[in-house]
């Protein structure tokens, strides 16, 4: 009966969903051996931040292996790419316990019923997006829905971990979503890669400032130094959310965090365009345009320096305490990486036409969101503040 129904799938359909497959299981190979923290659970309010980052990463780990391949002359199949994968998963199971999610689940209010109607909404308004650009569900398709519904399941999860009240944060990933929906509707869906990598890498420092989640920022690492991969143009977006994660961390984690940054982005910046006929990045970007990004950079570096010296200094001054943070610290990441890619793509004049304009600012669509939501979305309620923890028992990350 299995395979009868089997058969009725188109095999294109099939391969689109094998491919997608494919990352989720790399991709969740990888998280397993990620630091302990958070996206890992497998609950059902957990799942899909689980699968977006798992998605992320499966995404990065394949394009980086496929170019790697290609360097080496060697023809890139299914078996090869997956046997790397395998061998890490039976590792994995056979060095358990693995990697930890924490013990006390963070604080955060449930999703209301409205809050969760704007959720469902958002993601069929990109499945119904792609339903009506494509005639069949192939290759192309797949990676459209998958890389936006990823990006729509990291930005509540940033939104989340900042206790932004549930239907506001809703309703930030539902202005998302109507926004990547707009694009695949008018083929405009080609920088939703890049979007998925930028935006994801600015959700998931959202928790990192916020709570200090290694996992979190080591995900972020590999997504802005993933950007290598698509080209120099996009080694510059990358770089700079690194720059901006990396002026954001706190002093003491500064060194690490600048270590593994530098080896993510040169490392995916060689394989993805160190191949004969590549464009050289050197002419991505004129003198002019790179002095300006420099000045720009420092000031931006120069800013958080003297917010940091306001905040200490305020700090010695008591305040009634707050039930819930402010998430406007964590907003000042979304605005320095949102302020440099548009300055990139000033002094590369991609805002001369709009089609140009429309392709260049999609991927700044959820820097937006995010922005927004930490700068203008309400607190949590109070009451999940003092609410116990629930104890959580041990699993694989």
């Amino acid at each position: 009966m299995v395979a009868s129904h089997l058969a009725m799938i188109p095999s294109e359909a099939l391969g689109a969903l094998a491919v997608l497959a494919e990352r989720a299981f790399a991709g969740r190979v990888l998280l397993s051996f990620l630091p302990p923290g958070l996206p890992g659970r497998h609950g059902p309010r957990d799942l899909p931040a689980t699968w977006a980052a798992s998605h992320l990463l499966g995404s990065v780990a394949l394009l980086f292996e496929q170019e790697l391949l290609l360097r080496v002359d060697v023809n890139p199949t299914t078996a090869l790419f997956l046997a790397p994968w395998l061998l890490l998963a039976l590792a994995r199971w056979i060095t358990l316990p693995g990697a930890m999610v924490p013990r006390h689940e963070p604080l955060s209010d449930r999703p209301s019923p409205l809050a969760r109607v704007l959720l469902l909404v958002s993601a069929v308004g990109i499945v119904a997006s792609v339903a009506l650009r494509h005639a069949e569900f192939d290759h192309g398709a797949a990676v459209s829905a998958a890389n936006a519904l990823a990006l729509l399941a990291l930005a509540a999860f940033g939104l989340a971990a900042a206790r932004r009240a549930p239907v506001a944060r809703a309703l930030c990933v539902l202005a998302l979503a109507a926004a990547l929906a707009a694009a695949i509707a008018t083929d405009h869906a080609e920088p939703i890669e890049l979007a998925l990598l930028l935006g994801g890498g600015a959700s998931l420092a959202v928790p990192w400032l916020r709570r200090g989640d290694r996992r979190a920022v080591a995900i972020a690492v590999v997504a802005f130094g993933g950007v290598a991969l698509l080209g120099p143009r996009p080694t510059l977006i990358g770089a700079a959310g690194l720059f901006a994660l990396r002026v954001h961390t706190p002093a003491p984690a500064r060194p690490g965090l600048t270590f593994a940054a530098v080896i993510v982005l040169v490392a995916c910046a060689a394989v993805g365009y160190a191949l004969p006929g590549s464009p050289s990045a050197r002419f991505v970007l004129a003198p002019v345009g790179v002095a300006t990004l420099f000045v720009v950079a420092l000031a931006l570096s120069t800013r958080q320096r003297l917010a940091l010296a306001r905040a200490q200094s305020a700090d010695a001054v008591p305040v009634p305490p707050r039930a819930i943070d402010p998430s406007r610290p964590q907003a000042g990441i979304v605005r320095d990486i949102a302020v440099l890619c548009i300055v990139l793509f000033a002094t590369r004049d991609e805002f001369a036409s709009l089609s140009g304009a429309v392709d260049a600012l999609l991927p700044l669509a959820p820097l937006v969101a995010v922005g927004l939501g930490l700068l203008l979305a309400p607190d949590e309620s109070p009451f999940a503040a003092s609410a116990p923890a629930r104890p959580e028992p041990r699993a694989a990350g």
